[in-house]
């Protein structure tokens, strides 16, 4: 073995004793590595205990709260179900398959339409987008899929134990939604992404995200109140793939019927974040999340932090 590859192994050995031991540690002491990874995100030292923003009241939800009542609506298959329950059927959207194991999903690829989404019930950012099936490389996408399956990775490391508690990992395959409203098109490459902030049940604000490459992850956000005025000054580009946007957005259809449908889904909780896409007139539900960004927000300035943290009582 030349001294390159001999270097190779042991750097990959070396990563893997390291993501190892980060793992165990937030594993056994979760409350420790979650201020850690709030002083890294956020630059600033948390207050757990006597909490004041967001990202702070957040966290001390995490640790005192009921976390099988998240893991239900964290878990993107059986919050269909919560929707239902709500009377808002209408806003789901329509799920194509789901799978228990990325064999059987495999060996009904070709079965499926020429375009659909596929995602994991129990994680974030794993959406798949299939915009031509016969293109695939199914062995490619089998292993992609295989790495959903090691439970309870992801609310580990991110602290966020409600993910942990998501019994099994399910494949979804939903339908592909496409919006041909030529004006948001010319502005956005992606569906915009509507996430209406609540408290006690009420809308507060609504985050923007539009313009998503799922390549290399980059985005652009905007903020608005619940009356489409625009409130980038309280916004944060926290790294560079993350763009604070310098226009603004149309006001969205139905923009009344979106922030009475996360009243309807939030209420009963001190807060949730519940994601819409807004597609040619119709609501359609994508998620509803109760730690933004596992409660380490560093991407709205700490002034606003506050303001949400004022909405709601720990």
């Amino acid at each position: 073995m030349s001294k390159v590859k001999k270097l190779l192994k042991k750097i990959r050995f070396v990563t893997y004793l390291n993501d190892l031991r980060i793992y165990y540690q937030c594993l056994l002491f979760p409350e420790y590595m979650a201020k850690r990874i709030y002083i890294g995100m956020c630059k600033r030292i948390p207050n757990f205990k006597n909490p004041k923003d967001i990202n702070e009241k957040i966290n001390y939800q995490k640790f005192h709260y009921d976390m099988k009542l998240w893991a239900n609506l964290a878990d993107k298959y059986l919050v269909r179900e919560y929707v239902r329950d709500r009377g808002l059927e209408n806003i789901l959207i329509p799920l194509i398959a789901k799978y228990y194991s990325p064999e059987d999903f495999i060996n009904d690829f070709d079965n499926l339409p020429e375009q659909f989404i596929i995602k994991n019930n129990n994680g974030c950012g794993d959406n798949i987008v299939v915009k031509n099936r016969d293109e695939i490389n199914k062995s490619t996408l089998l292993s992609q899929i295989r790495e959903w399956y090691k439970v309870g990775r992801f609310g580990v490391l991110t602290v966020e134990p409600h993910y942990t508690l998501i019994d099994e990992t399910i494949i979804l395959v939903e339908e592909f939604l496409v919006n041909t409203e030529c004006s948001i098109n010319s502005i956005s490459k992606s569906l915009i992404d509507y996430k209406v902030w609540c408290f006690n049940g009420k809308p507060y604000c609504i985050f923007v995200g539009y313009n998503r490459n799922i390549s290399d992850g980059s985005a652009t956000f905007d903020l608005y109140d619940t009356s489409w005025n625009r409130m980038n000054k309280y916004m944060v580009e926290a790294n560079p793939e993350h763009a604070v946007s310098s226009i603004e957005l149309p006001k969205p259809q139905n923009l009344d019927y979106m922030l009475e449908c996360a009243s309807i889904l939030s209420n009963g909780n001190p807060q949730a974040r519940v994601d819409f896409y807004n597609i040619n007139g119709h609501i359609y539900f994508g998620e509803m999340t109760m730690t933004s960004q596992g409660g380490y927000m560093n991407y709205l300035t700490q002034e606003f932090l506050l303001k949400m943290g004022q909405q709601f009582e720990v």
